[in-house]
């Protein structure tokens, strides 16, 4: 199912209990975010849970949205949304299968974000988990239904250093097939996630298989 101006204006549409006006379009077997530029900025919420989502992106500039429910749906990458949702307080992800904490980093410049759901993912069963997130998102107040602690923020600070937390995000985000080759193995020797892991290898093999090319233009 795709998400169009019929389905819009189809779905129910309500006041929910927080006085906001609510867009329904739970289980709707949706597989993308799109064209909800169709809403015309007309809601505070919309709940999008319980559909096949695999991707949080593909936003047009939506102020008045404060609220994004993306609640059982099969999430395994996030983009910066900052720029479409530039309101949004509270991001419900519970129950999708993020595996890789430094997704996270793309929610980095929602300033506005108070609350964040990520209970159901696997990310959670991470060590420090709740630490590394607080650290990566300085301005939560609430984690997984619980409030973020001044004692939490403080250890959080002292546990993760930026340089440590943000080396990583910096290569995915470069996505550049000139880097250093050394550089690379480096970063894959102090990778902890199976998803770095990957992600450095493949950049790795990019990278050899450039210098291959080049051998074979001379």
């Amino acid at each position: 199912m795709k998400i169009n101006s019929e389905l819009i204006q189809g779905s129910h549409h309500f006041i929910n209990p927080l006085n906001e006006r609510q867009l329904d379009l739970r289980a709707k077997k949706i597989t993308a975010i799109e064209n909800l530029g169709a809403t015309l900025d007309f809601f505070d919420h919309i709940d999008l849970g319980d559909n096949d989502i695999k991707k949080l992106g593909n936003l047009t500039l939506l102020k008045r949205y404060t609220t994004l429910n993306l609640s059982n749906n099969r999430i395994t990458k996030l983009t910066d949304v900052s720029d479409s949702l530039p309101n949004i307080e509270n991001l419900i992800l519970m129950n999708n299968r993020l595996t890789d904490i430094n997704e996270l980093y793309q929610l980095k410049h929602c300033k506005k974000l108070k609350r964040l759901i990520l209970h159901g993912n696997l990310i959670t069963q991470q060590p420090d988990y709740r630490y590394k997130v607080i650290a990566i998102l300085p301005n939560l107040k609430i984690l997984d239904f619980n409030k973020v602690t001044q004692s939490e923020r403080q250890k959080a600070e002292e546990s993760f250093k930026p340089d440590e937390l943000t080396d990583y995000m910096n290569l995915i985000n470069l996505k550049d097939a000139t880097l250093d080759k050394e550089h690379i193995k480096k970063l894959l020797e102090n990778a902890k996630t199976f998803d770095q892991i990957n992600q450095l290898e493949m950049l790795l093999k990019q990278q050899q298989v450039k210098h291959l090319s080049i051998l074979n233009e001379q």
